[in-house]
């Protein structure tokens, strides 16, 4: 990946989200890869940790268009995390503490940056991530937004096959490897999955998921075990095993290309390896534990479909986008009665979904093909006329579906959706200016109306549930809001870094780290707004 050569405090972007990094953010031109990989210093306590922020933070719509490849090693501790992650970790647990899981990465780091072949095999034998140490630490080719950003930051700088030095997240330390992402190929997928109590998705009917993760992989081995001698069984197999909904469908998980976005990466990656016929080993993933078969990519049917999803009480809050009280028995009652309208009325369809969605799943007319959909749905599309609504609501976990079959030939995504767009495989490097110059430039008034409203932004955003430490984090933000138009204009980048200190010391490394996450960039893109500029139009 091509690399411009970057700006001192550009790259850092704001002070008051980033701690002073002079070694990290200084201007030196970029080494080859073997070069970088060669020139390792021994770790020590002053060893980095994490990259300078991104320039692609200044673009975070851009990302979804982003097509990359990693791997990584993880050292968890025992303060590590894995709730509000983007994407399924099995994490090893460990008592490790953080120090200790620091020197071990920076080791591990050091490892690999000599001896680069082996970072599959190190992988496997010490990485914390349970669901991808088995397979050399791959995570799968994926979306960018799909990664967590302390990786986006190192992949930013990474060129393809090189290794980085220690990365931190909730999850603990990291080290990656950016890897390319191959030619896209197309290829027709079925599983067999064994649930466990923490596994996400639709159960089979009449399965339950109350055994635990080491009950759920023994059963998984033995399905393997059948499968590996005799894989033409694959079909008895999922019938006798499979506890995902599509079992139904004997296990078939549709045709995907690998450049798709899919919701388990590493299956499809894994999948993609395979011959025609061949089964997978036991993969560990967010739906449990899932074996892989890749079939033909024959081309598939396609469907369209508008949905009206009548909700209830019982409806999981998260799919809500409003509070529901209705009864199940009421949700149901109203969709039927709405479903038969319809029906009679097709026309009438738009109106009614205007007036009656109450869920994010709701969805206008949306397009698939054979097995990439709700199975329930698909099953009912297929014996509809393209225009006609279902006369019978359809009952899922979101609530009572009414549904409408459309023309998938007649189908557009809109401009700004990524399948309207050519991948891209660089991050985005919007141009910007150096942030201590346009700091020192900028109105003060401006600066602390900012500084108050990005305030606003962190109390809400952050969730803070204690009374006190809001309070605290609302004076920090005040007194600098006050003392901001007080000071001339070079001693502002000071009080921004006094700041930082002190919200570190009052919310602790969990809550600043999303703090940072937050705060990195948002800052500047006011700037660049409120002064008339863009990241876009700003010359380097």
């Amino acid at each position: 990946m091509g690399r411009r050569r970057h700006i001192h405090g550009v790259v850092c972007l704001i002070a008051l989200s980033s701690g002073a990094q002079s070694a990290a953010c200084s201007d030196q031109s970029a080494p080859s890869v073997a070069t970088k990989q060669a020139q390792v210093p021994a770790p020590s306590a002053s060893a980095p940790v994490g990259y300078p922020p991104g320039k692609w933070r200044l673009a975070p719509d851009e990302i979804e268009h982003v097509i990359v490849s990693v791997a990584h090693i993880l050292v968890a501790h025992s303060a590590s995390r894995f709730r509000d992650l983007p994407q399924y970790v099995a994490l090893r647990p460990t008592q490790r503490s953080k120090a200790a899981a620091l020197e071990l990465a920076h080791d591990l780091a050091e490892q690999v940056q000599r001896q680069p072949e082996r970072f599959a095999e190190i992988a496997a034998a010490q990485s914390d991530d349970l669901s991808t140490a088995d397979w050399g630490g791959r995570i799968g080719v994926c979306r960018a937004d799909q990664l967590l950003d302390p990786f986006l930051d190192a992949l930013a700088r990474l060129e393809i096959g090189e290794i980085s030095h220690v990365v931190e997240t909730p999850l603990g330390y990291h080290v990656l490897r950016r890897l390319a992402v191959e030619p896209p190929q197309a290829l027709g997928v079925s599983h067999v999955v064994i649930k466990y109590e923490r596994s996400a998705g639709r159960m089979r009917p009449g399965r339950t998921a109350r055994r635990t993760r080491e009950q759920a992989r023994d059963i998984a081995y033995e399905a393997w075990r059948q499968l590996s001698s005799q894989p033409q069984r694959f079909v008895q197999i999922v019938d006798t095993y499979s506890d995902a909904y599509d079992a139904l469908g004997h296990g078939d998980f549709g045709v995907w290309s690998t450049h798709d976005r899919p919701v388990a990466p590493l299956a499809l990656e894994v999948a993609s390896q395979l011959r025609v016929g061949e089964v997978s080993g036991i993969i560990d993933g967010f739906l449990g534990f899932e074996i892989m078969r890749r079939d033909p990519a024959t081309p598939r049917a396609m469907f369209s479909a508008s949905t009206i999803i009548i909700a209830h009480a019982g409806t999981p809050a998260w799919a809500l986008d409003k509070a529901v009280t209705r009864s199940k028995a009421a949700a149901e009652q109203l969709a039927g009665a709405l479903a038969r309208r319809l029906s009679r009325r097709p026309d009438h369809f738009d109106q009614a979904f205007a007036e009656h969605c109450e869920t994010g799943g709701c969805l206008g007319q949306q397009p698939w093909s054979a097995g990439r959909g709700n199975l329930d749905l698909e099953r009912v599309v297929a014996r509809m006329s393209i225009g006609e609504v279902a006369a019978t609501p359809i009952e899922s976990e979101l609530g009572y579906y009414v549904m409408r079959r459309d023309d998938p030939a007649a189908f557009q995504w809109p401009a700004d959706h990524p399948l309207r767009r050519a991948p891209q495989f660089s991050l985005p490097e919007p141009r910007v200016p150096e942030f201590a110059t346009l700091i020192e430039e900028v109105d003060s008034s401006l600066l602390a109306g900012l500084t108050l409203e990005l305030k606003r932004q962190l109390i809400d955003r952050l969730g803070l549930t204690d009374d006190q430490q809001a309070a605290k984090l609302e004076a920090i933000f005040d007194k600098l809001a006050m003392d901001l138009p007080n000071v001339v204009p070079a001693a502002r980048g000071a009080l921004l870094r006094d700041s930082r200190e002190q919200l570190n010391g009052l919310l602790g490394p969990e809550l600043m780290y999303r703090y940072d996450g937050i705060a990195k960039a948002w800052l500047l893109r006011q700037l660049l707004a409120r002064t008339g500029g863009s990241p876009d139009g700003v010359e380097m």
